[in-house]
């Protein structure tokens, strides 16, 4: 199986301070990866840094066997979802989706594409709903598939279950997987709770923290 993405030698420090020290991983093609820390392991740093929010001080990052330490955020072609949705109050559920498409996609086709978008994740006919409507896993939800409306070339999520209940945390995460699984995406999740991991992914990380728990 090839390799999606592939993590060598990274350190990275900030005002200073090393965060980060000589990591090193790979998650495959189509793999769910979870790396498991607790609060101050450098779980967040690490996406960030991945993504090209945060810069290196050693290492190299290689996506699909292409280095992108140097690329900018924007050419990296990474989707990132974070703990809160972040999804646009001013827009509707088809308004906040529509975002994640690529700009080369036809107007016309975008209704469709929508359409079957909510399809895939149970919530037809939302097209219309306000977002401050939505449940947090309805959220979450459309949060994760206009991340992937974009066609990244590799997925990162920080913490996706966090804010749900034990209930919905199992049936999100189910979710999340077979999701990721039909659209063949690989993807790496952090997350502070190792039942989390196991319920999302292939395999599971630990990252330990340098700076002795304190707060990311």
């Amino acid at each position: 199986m090839a390799t999606a993405l592939q993590v060598c030698g990274l350190s990275v420090s900030f005002e200073g301070e090393r965060f980060l020290e000589d990591i090193n991983f790979a998650v495959e093609e189509n793999e769910i990866v979870a790396l498991v820390g607790e609060n101050g392991s450098g779980k967040t740093t690490l996406l960030r840094t991945i993504c090209g929010l945060q810069d290196i001080d050693e290492g190299s990052i290689i996506l699909n066997n292409k280095e992108i330490s140097g690329q900018s955020v924007y050419k990296r072609g990474i989707g990132l979802v974070f703990q809160q949705t972040l999804l646009m109050p001013q827009l509707d559920v088809a308004g906040n989706l529509a975002i994640g498409i690529p700009r080369s996609i036809a107007k016309k086709e975008i209704p469709s594409i929508i359409e079957r978008a909510l399809e895939d994740i149970g919530l037809s006919g939302f097209q219309r709903r306000k977002v401050s409507t939505l449940s947090g896993g309805e959220a979450q939800r459309i949060s994760l598939m206009r991340a992937l409306l974009a066609e990244p070339k590799f997925l990162l999520m920080d913490e996706p279950l966090v804010n749900q209940d034990i209930h919905n945390k199992k049936k999100l995460g189910e979710e999340i997987r077979g999701l990721l699984k039909q659209r063949g995406v690989a993807a790496l999740i952090v997350t502070h709770q190792p039942t989390v991991a196991e319920s999302i992914c292939d395999r599971v990380l630990y990252i330990s923290s340098l700076k002795g728990g304190e707060e990311e």
